[in-house]
């Protein structure tokens, strides 16, 4: 069912945003095309680069509620990697056991702290990421960079999100992976073609 929001304010402009003095060069524009609907992966990028997500979220509700269900889009899917795809490794790169922690949808490093620090703990190499629906091709090759030549690589894939990012990541890399851990398994309304594409590639690696 939708849901249709009516607005009737005036859309902010840049002079609204002047007293915020605080703001990087540029922010403020960036926050304007964000109100207006206009905004992109890349606004997202330079607001948190300026630490300004409270009012980049600020700026696409407002958008949203103005009836702009671009804004909403956006917003959805940034939800999904609040750090748009960041991918983190520990120390004791070219060890030969690594652990790739595949984050459910809006998980953050520090959330996966706790799957991290067990894997640690049994020797490995950790990677973290939660998959991004911006730029996905270029996180993958990130994660692929960190594993080591001859590594033995276990995936600890969580929910949709984490079997999604699996999935990107098997289409990519043609190592061996040694061991897969599903955790908090995807539900019904996951694509039966997907579970059958990761299973497939899991035992073709």
């Amino acid at each position: 069912r939708e849901l249709t929001f009516v607005y009737k304010g005036e859309m902010p402009d840049k002079q609204s945003l002047g007293h915020v003095d605080t703001l990087l060069e540029g922010t403020v524009d960036v926050l304007c095309r964000m109100r207006s609907g206009t905004g992109s992966p890349e606004d997202i990028e330079a607001i948190r680069r300026a630490g300004k997500e409270r009012e980049g979220v600020t700026a696409l509700l407002e958008s949203l509620v103005a009836g702009c269900r671009e804004a909403g889009m956006l917003l959805f899917a940034w939800s999904l990697s609040p750090h748009l795809g960041e991918v983190t490794a520990s120390d004791g790169q070219g060890g030969p056991r690594v652990a790739l922690i595949f984050g459910w949808g809006g998980s953050t490093a520090r959330q996966l702290q706790g799957p991290r620090q067990f894997w640690e703990a049994q020797g490995c190499t950790t990677v973290v990421a939660t998959r991004t629906p911006f730029n996905v091709q270029k996180q993958v090759a990130a994660i692929a960079e960190r594993i080591p030549t001859n590594a033995s690589v276990l995936i600890h894939a969580f929910s949709n999100n984490g079997l999604y990012l699996l999935h990107d990541f098997l289409d990519l890399w043609q190592g061996k992976v040694s061991g897969l851990v599903v955790d908090s398994a995807p539900d019904n309304s996951a694509s039966l073609t997907l579970l059958r594409q990761v299973t497939n590639g899991c035992i073709c690696a």
